[in-house]
């Protein structure tokens, strides 16, 4: 085995960890170990592409996608309280 392979393992061996991390609710585990995966990536297209190739759906746990459909519904009330204020 050469060493761009053992590489490739260990970084495939950190997004899934990070992802059984996610899922058991270990937010800050699951950020970490995405960053050492990226850290040992040679670079940030192989380390997406790597990724994709993991991800052969998509994943319904996602704490971007997670974190911003929080952001958009808290936005969503906000904005409704206002033009509700506004509306009396």
């Amino acid at each position: 085995m050469n060493i761009p392979n053992l590489i490739e393992g260990l970084v495939k061996n950190l997004i899934e960890s990070s992802e059984i991390k996610y899922k058991a609710g270990d937010y800050k585990g699951a950020i970490l170990d995405r960053i050492k995966a990226k850290n040992f990536s040679e670079s940030e297209e192989k380390y997406l592409s790597l990724i994709k190739r993991l991800k052969v759906g998509r994943s319904k746990y996602n704490l971007i996608d997670d974190y911003r459909y929080f952001l958009n519904k808290t936005k969503k009330i906000k904005i409704i309280e206002k033009l509700n204020k506004a509306s009396n």
